[in-house]
């Protein structure tokens, strides 16, 4: 599957190594820059602004305090002082900002290694044995798989995992799926689909009980699982990495890699797509202060993947 507006510009599927490394450093370089916005958006909040110009304010006082009794010439000093205090406060409100936005340095480089690609899955992996069932699935089938996934039933689940392993090595050898958008033969846009075949997996991927309710409804209607076999029929597409480099957003690259991951969830019979929770760009839990900008554009790339679906399907 490959589009191409321009003649040098190209999105298609890629299993070659030199694309996927090149993808993988350009979803490593787009966390990095989160930390950017997630840094811009501690310094400029009015709260810790406050906080700077009241802390520049009592060093102020102080200093010059200090430097009125301290003198013996007649000579104020406290000028001097302000100039050695009030950098070193600056200094220390940058410093904190770098130190509570450091994470997202961290999680660059756990990302843009073959192990996210092809083994990283999501930290909520597990928590789906500690839920209860979902009242409209639970009454659909009393054999379902929601009755062997409770805590006690690991013969089960060891099952389900072994299906999914066995699904993700059907993919094309090692699972997820790549597209990438080049320009002149140059990785500039990447996004990364993963195929869920297994209840566990979603749980993991999607922890929104309302969005899980309704790919269940859509699933049900259209290819039902089977009774105790822990399968998602049809299965659900998931994004786990969606960027474009930073100079080039803005100009419909990203959203012609959203049709693409759409149009072959369709072709695939795949519901979807929909954005993991535990994606490449997740916003971190760090404080509120550092968040508003990232959780705009979240927010922002959630809508237009909707948009893109609705428009694909419509155009079906």
């Amino acid at each position: 599957m490959s589009s191409s507006t321009n003649n040098p510009l190209t999105t298609s599927l890629t299993t070659t190594e030199a694309d996927q490394i090149a993808s993988l450093h350009l979803i490593a370089d787009s966390i990095a820059q989160q930390r950017q916005l997630a840094a811009r958006s501690m310094l400029t909040h009015p709260a810790m602004l406050s906080c700077l110009t009241f802390s520049l304010i009592i060093t102020y006082f102080f200093t010059r305090t200090l430097g009125t009794t301290t003198t013996t010439t007649g000579e104020d000093t406290w000028p001097y002082l302000l100039l050695i205090i009030w950098p070193a406060c600056i200094m220390l409100y940058l410093l904190a900002a770098a130190h509570t936005t450091h994470p997202y340095l961290e999680k660059a480089g756990r990302t843009g290694t073959w192990v996210w690609l092809w083994r990283g899955g999501t930290r909520y992996k597990h928590r789906r044995r500690e839920q209860s069932p979902s009242p409209s699935r639970l009454a659909s089938s009393s054999s379902s798989s929601f009755s062997t996934s409770k805590v006690g039933y690991s013969t089960p689940m060891r099952k389900d995992l072994h299906n999914a392993e066995k699904h993700e090595e059907d993919e094309k050898g090692r699972g997820d799926i790549m597209f990438v958008t080049k320009y002149q033969d140059r990785v500039i846009g990447t996004l990364v689909l993963r195929i869920i075949h297994t209840e566990e997996e979603l749980w993991g991927h999607v922890r929104d009980a309302v969005v899980r309710e309704q790919l269940y409804q859509y699933q049900q209607q259209y290819t039902p699982s089977s009774p105790g076999t822990g399968s998602c029929q049809p299965v659900v597409g998931v994004i786990r990495a969606w960027t474009v480099q930073q100079h080039l957003r803005g100009i419909g690259v990203g959203r012609n890699l959203l049709e693409n991951a759409v149009q072959i969830c369709r072709e695939r019979g795949v519901i979807g797509p929909v954005f993991s929770d535990c994606h490449a760009n997740e916003v971190l839990g760090l404080p509120v202060v550092c968040n508003g900008e990232l959780l705009r554009r979240e927010r922002w790339a959630r809508e237009v993947l909707e948009r893109v679906k609705s428009e694909v399907d419509g155009a079906v």
